[in-house]
């Protein structure tokens, strides 16, 4: 569990973190492209300027978590929960998918 670590600009590139507890965990700047995600919860963590380009975020939580300014290029968002997540418009529309996931407003994404 690591949840509330402090985890800024550390290289998790390609990590196996998979339902890995990292609630409110300070993630600014750290490198976690190509790492495994999935059912993660992250839920409000700091995650601004990260590096999650490729990254399997599926079923992962993110209700809370801010996203400021981090790489999302090709990461899988599927069924992920982003309720009241700070992110933009623009790194949502790079990930490679978003089927099922819970958008930052409430509303449920098909595509």
């Amino acid at each position: 569990m690591l949840s509330w670590a402090r985890l800024r600009r550390t290289a998790l590139a390609g990590c196996n973190l998979q339902q890995a507890i990292l609630q409110g965990a300070d993630l600014r700047q750290a490198d976690l492209h190509g790492s495994n995600l999935s059912g993660a919860r992250l839920s409000h963590a700091y995650l601004q300027g990260a590096n999650l380009a490729g990254a399997n975020l599926e079923y992962a939580d993110l209700r809370g978590a801010d996203l400021t300014g981090a790489q999302l290029k090709g990461a899988s968002l599927v069924c992920a929960r982003l309720e009241g997540a700070i992110i933009a418009l623009d790194q949502l529309g790079s990930v490679s998918s978003l089927a099922g996931a819970t958008l930052p407003d409430g509303s449920k994404q098909s595509r």
